[in-house]
């Protein structure tokens, strides 16, 4: 059954697309480029140059998982972070944002931005961070969406998707300079987008709801400690009731587009 489970072919097809992404926009590795004097990284004694290994206690491999990090967690929120000095020393410091001149909380530090990656092993090194960062961040949006730490109008289906699409692909075009560089950008933006609705609905498929992949290996989860075989007529019964609550949630989403795109 697990060979048949298509969070993998998801999980698959979006490494295939990160390679792609990486070979044109590079690497972007937890590396610091900057430290802002006097700000609290500076006081906490961080410099240039040094790598992030850790933020309260959890593994990072890219700048953008520290900044998904702080997104999730609050910006106002003191933070640990383990870093690796350029001659291999390791330490650890404990960083408390502070109020910015335009209202926002930062501790002062910049990452290196994307760098070339450097042979094909970096390629599929930095594809799979890629890919882990995608998972990362759908587990922590679903865990917000559970717990109400967000709102209706952050929550977009495939109306606010494709709106958003269209923003940046007019913003790509604006800002090119030829009709080659324009589609260049549009296309890696759109691999970008690939890579995300294939981790989307590998993990949607994987939660618990009957008639997706979950419900099934939820049903095998509870032959295996019971011991019994549930019954076809229930559990198509079960499967029906789920498929209903998934009809049900993507008429909620489809609603909360239209009302978003062309009420708000």
């Amino acid at each position: 059954f697990l060979k048949k489970v298509n969070f993998f072919y998801f999980c698959i097809l979006a490494f295939l697309f990160s390679m792609i992404l990486k070979n044109y926009i590079g690497c972007d590795p937890a590396y610091l480029d900057d430290v802002v004097p006097h700000s609290p990284a500076y006081e906490a004694g961080i410099e240039a140059g040094d790598k992030i290994l850790e933020v309260d206690g959890s593994k990072i491999y890219t700048y953008r998982e520290l900044t998904l990090y702080r997104e999730v967690n609050g910006h106002k929120n003191p933070i640990t972070l383990k870093l690796e000095r350029p001659d291999g020393e390791i330490y650890e410091v404990y960083v408390t944002p502070a109020l910015d001149s335009d209202g926002v909380y930062r501790i002062g530090i910049q990452g290196t931005g994307y760098v070339e990656c450097k042979g094909i092993g970096n390629n599929i090194k930095f594809a799979g961070y890629e890919l882990r960062y995608w998972v990362k961040a759908t587990v922590m949006s679903l865990k917000m969406i559970v717990s109400g730490g967000v709102e209706s109008d952050d929550v977009m289906g495939p109306i606010g998707m494709g709106g958003v699409m269209n923003d940046v692909i007019e913003e790509v075009k604006e800002e090119s300079e030829t009709k080659a560089e324009a589609a260049k950008y549009i296309v890696l933006n759109m691999l970008n987008w690939c890579i995300l609705l294939s981790v989307n609905l590998g993990i949607m498929n994987l939660l618990p709801i009957p008639a997706l992949d979950g419900g099934r290996l939820l049903f095998l989860a509870i032959e295996g400690v019971t011991r019994k075989k549930i019954p076809a007529d229930k559990e198509a019964i079960i499967n029906i009731i789920g498929f209903v609550l998934v009809l049900i949630l993507m008429f909620v989403v489809l609603f909360n587009d239209i009302k978003n795109v062309f009420f708000s």
